[in-house]
């Protein structure tokens, strides 16, 4: 306890990390005193009367030992026993009565927060929003500290300040204006302080927490990608996410304040069904050519596919959108797409735009109600992650699969077969998606995908559940942010230093990134291809072949 206590010392007033810096002083001081006195007056006790079995209380014993080559006497033991027996019996109350002021709270905050987390869901906080009654609700989002629910509250309150939250942050680390921490922090402390003084705030019902002079800036919660890394390793499990969602909220609906582009992009999914505002009709154009059946009526297909607006509208996307057709027609399987699909406006839910959200789920369940499928398949994962996990809050509750879980489902069972890949694909490394990642626990299918094709996957140093974002989630694909480096930048140079011949992916979101980060780089990255897992395969299936 007593080294711990010294690294503790050393690493927070010599080394002084960025993350760590907090108010422990009288914590670790008052600790490291309480044990140092406790072993002195366990000491001078075995000075005083030593015990034949007094050797197991070995720290004691060995005190004892030097007390007495130091010629200390049994009478002046006693009167320093007792003198530090009272101090070391003070500390020790005043440290017990101290607790709730300080950061040592999280004791009891902590193991409050981890015993109340929701029970039965395998799901991550922030994978499932809560939705709101938008009709009946008496506020939009939150703007006051009174408006968090009591697990919000109590999760602020349950901030051990260790900083974990901030290491991982990829908008952090970009250097952009939010770090998880300090809003986390900042929300505690003005609980705190209205606990002090109830009428801390400049009016009776509560100050607005969210502004430019408030507690918590816009910029910075427009910032998150909201890609869960630091939920992922948070010992007290706060749920970051769904706070700072629950504050874009506030902003989206109540004051109407997006960020940059990130309106227009808004406007033109409620208008046209997708952030670009092209033609609904032109919706299915990308499969031209590959005899690709539309869904009808009365009959009944193993796979709906969800192509997603990127795979339908990004010509960079549309060519995995042509690649997986491909492959499920190369394994005869019955699919069909849905002319009437449109965007699950999941990035306006993630900027804060509840009401636009739930407008689009009614109309994207009734549609899909109507037909008759077994899965629905999407190669979007952050399309998978809202009609698998948020659709059933609105009444569609549909079994939806993965397109990397269904490759591998498929060259598992020998109904799709590939020769080895291009010689140009032999080495590739895989980038993992958040939404299909940390979000849904998905990391094998596709690197398994990848290795049925006959090429090395490699895994960046930080893969899996450390693996960092694209930059493209929480609605960050649709508008630019203040950044010293963007988050896309950082991630493709650390994907390059892996030496792959190609970076591979399973998210439109996380092509266009990565697409958008080799240009960027330039020369270094030139001959690294960025592809979907189905294009490799297809490419594959081509016999080794470039795809079209």
């Amino acid at each position: 306890f007593v080294i711990g206590l010294a690294l503790a010392m050393v690493r927070r007033y010599v080394v002084r990390p960025h993350h760590v810096q907090g108010q422990w002083d009288f914590m670790i001081g008052s600790l490291l005193l309480i044990n140092v006195t406790g072993f002195l007056v366990e000491g001078l006790r075995l000075t005083i009367a030593p015990v034949p079995h007094g050797i197991w209380s070995w720290a004691g014993y060995g005190l004892a030992q030097v007390f007495l080559g130091f010629g200390v006497s049994p009478e002046m033991a006693a009167g320093w026993h007792l003198s530090l027996w009272l101090l070391h019996a003070g500390v020790s109350l005043l440290w017990i009565a101290a607790l709730p002021f300080n950061n040592a709270a999280h004791l009891i905050t902590t193991s409050a927060n981890l015993i109340m987390q929701p029970l039965g869901t395998a799901l991550p906080a922030g994978a499932r929003l809560q939705p709101m009654d938008i009709e009946n609700a008496e506020f939009f989002g939150v703007g006051k500290l009174e408006e968090f629910t009591w697990k919000q509250r109590m999760g602020f309150d349950a901030c051990l300040r260790c900083g974990r939250c901030e290491t991982v942050c990829p908008a952090y680390m970009s250097g952009t204006p939010l770090n998880p921490k300090q809003i986390i922090v900042s929300l505690s402390d003005g609980l705190r302080a209205e606990l002090d003084q109830p009428v801390f705030t400049a009016n009776a019902d509560g100050e607005i927490i969210v502004g430019a002079e408030a507690l918590v800036h816009p910029d910075a919660l427009f910032s998150c990608t909201t890609c869960m890394a630091c939920v992922e390793v948070c010992p007290a499990i706060i749920e970051i996410v769904d706070d700072i969602v629950d504050m874009r909220r506030y902003l989206a609906l109540t004051e109407g304040a997006l960020p940059g582009t990130a309106a227009t992009t808004l406007r033109s999914m409620g208008t046209s069904g997708n952030p670009w505002g092209y033609a609904p009709e032109d919706r299915t154009a990308w499969s031209e050519g590959l005899d690709v059946p539309v869904a009808t009526e009365g009959e009944e297909y193993e796979f709906l596919y969800w192509v997603g607006c990127s795979g339908s509208y990004d010509q960079r996307n549309q060519k995995v959108s042509r690649a997986f057709v491909r492959l499920l027609q190369a394994a005869d399987v019955s699919f069909a797409i849905m002319k009437e699909e449109s965007c699950t406006c999941e990035s306006a839910r993630r900027l804060g735009d509840e009401y636009l959200y739930q407008t689009a789920t009614e109309v994207n369940i009734a549609n899909l109600s109507k037909y008759s499928f077994k899965r629905v398949v999407c190669h979007c994962p952050h399309c998978f992650n809202t009609i698998a996990n948020e659709f059933p809050d609105f009444g569609g509750s549909f079994e939806v699969i993965h397109h990397s879980q269904v490759l591998r489902e498929l060259l598992e069972s020998g109904r799709l077969k590939v020769p080895p890949a291009a010689a140009d694909a032999a080495r590739v490394t895989f980038h993992d998606s958040c939404y299909l990642g940390r979000y849904n626990n998905e990391f094998d299918a596709p690197r398994d995908s990848l290795r049925a094709a006959g090429v090395q996957v490699v895994d960046p140093p930080r893969a899996r559940e450390k693996g960092l974002c694209c930059g493209g989630g929480g609605g960050k694909m649709w508008f630019e942010g203040e950044a010293d480096t963007d988050v896309n930048i950082i991630r493709m140079e650390e994907l390059l230093e892996t030496k792959p011949d190609v970076v591979g992916v399973a998210c439109p979101f996380c092509l266009t990134m990565m697409d958008a980060a080799k240009s960027t780089i330039g020369e270094r990255a030139q001959d690294v291809d960025v592809r979907d897992v189905a294009e490799v395969l297809a490419a594959a299936l081509d016999s080794g072949d470039a795809l079209e």
